[in-house]
């Protein structure tokens, strides 16, 4: 199975709200709790956004996205090389919404 591929745009992360899928540290799809932060990167103005995401009966973890940046789970970072992710990362457009299959 690959990994999700996704680099939220600025729009994703200043959109992003309880109920809207989202992708967990590892990978995988799964509903946003809780929005308890969102900033701005004082390193290169880039926006932001912590969030916990659903795991399950009583289970949730917390994530963040970054504009422009690569989502590098589990999943993606157990099959690419860090090399790799770069590449991807810089080859990839930014996303407005997460592709949900």
């Amino acid at each position: 199975m690959n990994p999700i591929k996704f680099k939220p745009s600025r729009k994703y992360v200043e959109s992003l709200k309880v109920g809207d899928p989202a992708l967990d540290p590892f990978g995988k799809i799964g509903r946003v709790e809780s929005v308890f932060h969102v900033g701005t990167s004082l390193k290169d103005g880039r926006r932001f956004v912590c969030v916990t995401i659903e795991g399950g009966v009583l289970s949730s973890c917390t994530h963040s996205f970054k504009e422009g940046e690569l989502v590098r789970s589990v999943h993606l970072t157990g099959l690419y090389t860090s090399a790799e992710a770069d590449k991807l990362e810089s080859e990839l457009p930014e996303q407005d919404s997460l592709e949900v299959t």
